[in-house]
């Protein structure tokens, strides 16, 4: 059972050596991104280079505590480190995700704006009002007869279903 553990933490530090790697460098990225409003940017704690560094260390401070955690040989301890493990892997992929996120959301945004033309309007465009009329009666089925109901959805049909 031991040498199952150990392999699997080998499996798994190998994973977050990549994956801490990758958020450190999606870190630098976006902090280096170039915004209309640079000089209004704040560079403390919360940028984006420094927050993932503290949340970098984090990880690696738990990964080293559900390591331990393994290693005792108790039932409860081994519960527990498992646990750590699975879930600290799991905040990683997540902030990966969020991060490949906020730098596609701001790559578009970038060329969203480039592909704005100025527009200058010399003259005054007034459309015609008009006025809508009022649906005939003849037009609206009788109460009762409307009956919408979602389709090409298995479950909501089987939850519709009356037997």
């Amino acid at each position: 059972m031991n040498e199952l553990i150990v392999f699997s933490l080998g499996i798994v530090g190998i994973f977050s050596i990549l994956s801490s790697l990758a958020l450190l460098q999606m870190g630098i990225i976006i902090d280096r991104f170039p915004t209309d409003r640079e000089e209004y940017r704040e560079r403390s704690l919360s940028s984006p280079v420094e927050s993932t560094r503290i949340f970098v260390v984090i990880f690696w401070l738990l990964f080293g505590m559900g390591t331990y955690a393994l290693m005792q040989g108790s039932t409860f301890m081994l519960i527990a480190g498992i646990t750590t493990i699975f879930s600290i892997c799991m905040f990683i992929i997540t902030a990966l995700v969020f991060s490949f996120a906020v730098y596609s959301t701001m790559r578009h945004q970038i060329n969203r704006d480039k592909d704005v033309m100025p527009v200058i309007m010399t003259e005054t465009v007034t459309h015609p009002t008009v006025v809508p009329q009022k649906p005939e009666r003849r037009d609206i089925p009788p109460a009762g007869q409307i009956r919408r109901r979602p389709s090409g959805n298995f479950l909501i049909n089987s939850l519709l279903r009356r037997d």
